[in-house]
């Protein structure tokens, strides 16, 4: 699985369960970060 997919999945599960979107916000973002380095 590319890096890319996995965080289209995590998006997907914060997009069904608000109370984690937070969370996977803050994830999602850390992991933008080191594919961009």
């Amino acid at each position: 699985m590319e890096l890319k997919e996995a965080i289209e999945k995590i998006e997907e599960i914060g997009d069904k369960d608000p109370s984690k979107k937070a969370v996977i916000h803050e994830v999602v973002d850390i992991l933008e970060e080191v594919v961009e380095d």
